[in-house]
């Protein structure tokens, strides 16, 4: 794992089609200390990115979220659905 506060190389650079790129500058150094300073809020954003760039497109939300939780070696969680969800889940049936 990472060392809180040093930043990985891939967080260094934003790639052309980033929106961050045009974001404020006070605000995306904000939320940089978050994920830099506090590991679990950082782990959070790099895992979901990588999944994203992995499988967007290819997998479900639902499925998304099940590797999240392996990836993130969670053992309990609660799930809260909506509607679109639903319709989503039994669409796949």
């Amino acid at each position: 794992m990472r060392r809180a506060g040093v930043p990985a190389k891939s967080e260094e650079k934003y790639p052309k089609f980033c929106l961050t790129a045009g974001a404020n500058p006070t605000r995306v150094k904000e939320v940089l200390e978050i994920y830099q300073n506090d590991e679990e809020s950082g782990e959070i954003s790099r895992v979901s990115a990588c999944i994203e760039g992995e499988f967007y497109g290819r997998l479900t939300r639902e499925e998304e979220t099940v590797e999240f939780i392996k990836r993130m070696h969670y053992k309990k969680i609660g799930i809260a659905s909506c509607v679109i969800c639903s319709l989503q889940s039994r669409q796949r049936k």
